[in-house]
C-alpha cells in the first residue's frame, strides 16, 4: 500500500517543480520532522534523501535537477558569502604557516609554599614586546597563529596577602627562548623548584626537548660605559672589605633577564649569593625608562654606607618593556646588612644529605607588603616557628627569638640543612638553627595564626 505521506510529498514536488523557494524546502523538512517515529521508519529512503539533498542544493544556490533526477527544480539565486571558520575559545584554529603553543599549568610538586598565598604570571614576548600576558594564571592556555620567529616564554610568581590584592615583588622568575617554525606545535612545560628560579622547557612532538639556549654574550667594554657602571667592588663601603663578594662587567654572561630594569626578580631567584633582599635605590637616575641609557645602577645602604651595588644593562622603549639583565654586582658581608631588609638566603630550602626536601618542612621569608621581610617563617610538622630578630611579630610567640652560645644537649639533628642553616629540633616549643658561621639561634613556635590583610 502506498503511504499517504509519500503521495503528499510527491504532489508537493510536482506542483512546485519549476520554482522552488526556501519556504518549500522548509516545508519538506517540516513534514519529515513532523512524522511520528513509526511513520518516519516507513518513508522510503530515496524520498528522504531527495528532500534533504534538495534542501542542500537550494541553500547552496545549485540547480537541484542534477541531484533529484526527473524532478525539475529551477536554479535559485543566492548571494555569495565567504566561508566562515569558527574556532573554539580554548582551541583556536591555527592559521596555515603559523605555530601553536600550549602551556599547561606549572608543575608545582616542588614549589615553595608562601604563607598567605601567591599568584602566577605568564607572558609571551618577542623583539622586546609583550605579545600575550596572562595575569594571575590559573588555567592552561593555548596561543595560536604565531608567525615563525624567536619568542620568549616568561614565568614568575608574586607572593601576596590573604586576599591577594597586595602583591610582593616577583620571585622564581625564569624564561626560555624558542625558535618557532611555521606549522610547529609546541608544548611549553614550566617547573617550579622550591623557591629557586623555575625551569621552562619547550617540547615539539617527535622532536623532544629544545636545547638549553646559549646565554647572550656579555657586552664589551667601550668608551660609552659610564664610570659608575664599572669597578663596583671599589664603590662598596664595607666595614670588613675582606668578606666582600663581587662580579665585574664582562666576567660572566648576563643573568636574571627581565622586561624592565628591576633587580628584584634576580634577587629573589638567588641561592648561592647572600645579598640584601630589599632596600635598593636606583642611583644615579639615568633615564633608562625612556631609552636614554642602556645602564641602570642600584645601590643598597645600611648604616649610612654603601653595602651592595647591582648593575643592569639592556634596552627600553618609552611606553613598552624592553630586555634587561644583571651584568655585575658587589656586596659586603651579610652581617653588615640591615636585618629589616631581609636576605636572599632567607628562603633557601632545607634538604637532606641526598638533596631531597622533607615533605613537612618549608621555609620562606616574611612578606614585604606586611613589613615582615625581616622575619623568616619555618613550618616543621605542621607547626610554625619564627625567626624575628626585630620583634615585628612579638605578639605571636610566647618567647622572643634569641641567640645562644651553644646548642642545648636536648637538640636533635634533623639532618636538614641549606647553605645558610642547619635545623635541630626539640620538644616542640622551639627549634634551633645553626648558621654557616656557627651562630646558634633559637626560633620560638608561634602561639597563634599569623597573617596580614
Amino acid at each position: 500500500m502506498t503511504d499517504p505521506m509519500e503521495a503528499r510529498l510527491r504532489a508537493l514536488l510536482d506542483a512546485r517543480a519549476a520554482e522552488v523557494t526556501d519556504a518549500d524546502v522548509a516545508s519538506l523538512v517540516e513534514v519529515l520532522g513532523s512524522l511520528p517515529a513509526r511513520r518516519r521508519r516507513r518513508v522510503p529512503a530515496w524520498l528522504a534523501a531527495a528532500a534533504v539533498l534538495g534542501a542542500i542544493a537550494v541553500a547552496a544556490g545549485l540547480g537541484a535537477a542534477s541531484l533529484l533526477g526527473p524532478v525539475r527544480l529551477g536554479p535559485v539565486a543566492r548571494p555569495s558569502a565567504p566561508p566562515v571558520t569558527q574556532a573554539s575559545p580554548s582551541q583556536p584554529t591555527p592559521t596555515p604557516g603559523t605555530a601553536t603553543m600550549r602551556v599547561p599549568l606549572a608543575d608545582s610538586a616542588s614549589a615553595a609554599i608562601y604563607y598567605e598565598g601567591a599568584e602566577q604570571f605568564l607572558e609571551l614576548r618577542s623583539g622586546g614586546k609583550v605579545l600575550e600576558h596572562v595575569d594571575r594564571w590559573t588555567a592552561p592556555v593555548t596561543w595560536s597563529g604565531i608567525p615563525p620567529g624567536t619568542y620568549q616564554v616568561v614565568f614568575w610568581v608574586r607572593p601576596c596577602n590573604g586576599s591577594c590584592d597586595l602583591l610582593d615583588a616577583p620571585r622564581e622568575t625564569c624564561s626560555a627562548a624558542l625558535d618557532v617554525l611555521g606549522g610547529d606545535t609546541w608544548e611549553v612545560r614550566i617547573t617550579r623548584r622550591g623557591g629557586e628560579a623555575c625551569l621552562i622547557e619547550g617540547v615539539r612532538p617527535g622532536i623532544g626537548l629544545t636545547p638549553t639556549p646559549t646565554p647572550d654574550p656579555a657586552p664589551s667594554l667601550d668608551a660609552s660605559v659610564p664610570a659608575w657602571a664599572e669597578h663596583l667592588r671599589d664603590q662598596l663601603e664595607c666595614t670588613d672589605a675582606s668578606g666582600a663578594r663581587w662580579q665585574e662587567r664582562g666576567a660572566d654572561a648576563p643573568v636574571g633577564r627581565t622586561g624592565t630594569a628591576s633587580p628584584y626578580p634576580w634577587l629573589y631567584s638567588l641561592d648561592a649569593i647572600d645579598m640584601p633582599l630589599n632596600g635598593y635605590e636606583n642611583l644615579p637616575q639615568s633615564g633608562w625608562e625612556f631609552g636614554a641609557s642602556g645602564f641602570a645602577r642600584y645601590e643598597y645602604r645600611a648604616g649610612g654606607r654603601v653595602r651592595a651595588v647591582i648593575l643592569m644593562e639592556g634596552t627600553s622603549t618609552q611606553g613598552g618593556p624592553g630586555s634587561w639583565a644583571v651584568t655585575a654586582f658587589a656586596s659586603c658581608p651579610p652581617d653588615e646588612f640591615d636585618p629589616a631588609d631581609g636576605r636572599t638566603t632567607d628562603d633557601l630550602p632545607l634538604v637532606d644529605a641526598s638533596g631531597q626536601q622533607a615533605a613537612d618542612v618549608t621555609i620562606f621569608g616574611g612578606p614585604a607588603h606586611c613589613d615582615w621581610q625581616s622575619a623568616i617563617f619555618l613550618h616543621v610538622a605542621g607547626q610554625l616557628y619564627l625567626r624575628d630578630p626585630l620583634g615585628v611579630l612579638s605578639t605571636a610567640v610566647s618567647r622572643p627569638w634569641r641567640t645562644l652560645d651553644s646548642l642545648p644537649a636536648s637538640a636533635i639533628d634533623s639532618g636538614l640543612a641549606s647553605a645558610r642553616w642547619h635545623l635541630y629540633t626539640g620538644t616542640g616549643a622551639v627549634v634551633w638553627m645553626v648558621g654557616a658561621d656557627g651562630t646558634v639561634e633559637e626560633w620560638p613556635r608561634a602561639t597563634e595564626d599569623v597573617g596580614c590583610a
